[in-house]
């Protein structure tokens, strides 16, 4: 595992993210925009099938799939200047579950036939997962 971390962190990308002061911040400002059009678009949806917003919220999927490809592209490219670092951070450690934990409800919810109880519980785990998420990523730089 380290000799995979050594190989990206000493990857000429990865020099390149480290060592530019306009690259990171940039990087940075994108997967904040990525990962905010995702929840927002998540949550959006979430409330729906909550029934606390009225409006179809299936548009709203579409929308969620443009930020979790930012912010999955984005993410690795932060992960890779400092990837022994990070593997060793207990809030990014979290950050992994937690997205885990939030593709197995996803998963889930989408295994269910009918619109049942089971669905608005999914729901409501999703934002409540989903707002850890923003948490965990933030204190990722604190720790």
């Amino acid at each position: 595992m380290s000799l995979i971390l050594t190989i990206l962190e000493s990857s000429d990308l990865a020099r390149e993210i480290r060592t530019s002061s306009l690259i990171y911040p940039l990087i940075n400002a994108t997967h904040i925009v990525g990962f905010s059009t995702l929840i927002g678009a998540i949550i959006y949806y979430d409330l729906t099938v909550l029934g606390l917003l009225k409006e179809e919220g299936s548009g709203a999927l579409s929308v969620a799939k443009i930020g979790i490809i930012i912010a999955i592209l984005t993410g690795i490219l932060l992960f890779i200047p400092r990837a022994s670092h990070y593997v060793e951070n207990i809030a990014f450690l979290f950050k992994l579950g937690l997205l885990i934990m939030a593709a197995i409800n996803i998963g889930l919810y989408y295994s269910l036939k009918k619109y049942t109880a089971v669905k608005k519980a999914c729901a409501g785990c999703s934002i409540f997962l989903w707002i850890l998420v923003i948490y965990a990523g933030r204190w990722i730089g604190f720790l």
